[in-house]
């Protein structure tokens, strides 16, 4: 991780994804809510009220184009908030439909903001006498927010810096890259392949990545890419660059 100048003149973290999978894999161990094979839903509301220590508005009154928000505020720390017409409409989803549809966006956008407060804290505002990165005048109630856009809650395509990194660290966070390995491995062996080649139209990649939803409390797409993403299933043709057993040794 460094922080840069970026051509605007305002400052930026560089992250590779391998620290993001590392950073989020540590912080979770670290709380206390890493979760288990039995019980692999993270618990996102614990992790980012009483590790991260930002209180969570999940009813927030924002604009409906936006599904989450992030403000840090100085000497306060920082406060998440999730849309509140978002979050009652998740709460009436139904829990067993796969893919998860509102309830497992929902879970996604919290993770998302978690990860914001995870990855780029330091940017901004965090105590009465720092000052802010981004040398924005400071007043006696400074609050610097990230806003999240629905278009910006998502596993690919997103092209801004910030929200690139907060959906890595999104992934990570609901899907934790070890404990998802051991699981989706486990799962293999239960389908007979040891790794799944082929596009995820496949019978066998469809019924892992349905499996693996569930389980963790993701939609079917989020599965879909935590499993492409960890060299589980690729295009036909294409040879993975790790295979299953090299990831289970990291």
């Amino acid at each position: 991780m460094k922080i840069y100048n970026a051509p605007d003149g305002g400052k930026r973290i560089w992250y590779d994804d391998g620290e993001i999978e590392d950073l989020v894999e540590a912080e979770l161990r670290q709380s206390k809510f890493y979760p288990t094979a039995d019980e692999p839903v993270v618990d996102l509301e614990g992790f980012v009220e009483e590790y991260l220590q930002a209180p969570l508005d999940p009813y927030a009154k924002l604009d409906s184009d936006v599904l989450g928000l992030t403000e840090f505020r100085r000497g306060r720390g920082p406060l998440v908030k999730i849309n509140g017409d978002f979050t009652r409409a998740a709460i009436d989803a139904n829990p067993r439909r796969v893919p998860a549809g509102l309830l497992g966006r929902w879970r996604a956008t919290l993770a998302h903001e978690g990860s914001h407060v995870l990855l780029h804290k330091m940017l901004y505002a965090i105590s009465e006498s720092q000052g802010s990165l981004f040398d924005e005048p400071a007043g006696d109630e400074e609050v610097e927010s990230v806003q999240c856009l629905k278009r910006d809650v998502a596993y690919a395509g997103v092209k801004d810096w910030r929200e690139y990194q907060a959906n890595r660290g999104m992934a990570a966070l609901m899907m934790p890259r070890q404990l998802f390995i051991e699981v989706a491995q486990e799962h293999c062996d239960l389908l007979g392949v040891e790794l799944l080649m082929g596009e995820m139209a496949s019978d066998a990649a469809y019924r892992l990545s349905y499996g693996l939803a569930r389980m963790f409390g993701v939609s079917y797409q989020a599965a879909e890419i935590r499993l492409k993403t960890l060299g589980f299933v690729c295009a036909p043709g294409q040879q993975t660059l790790v295979s299953v057993s090299e990831h289970l040794v990291h």
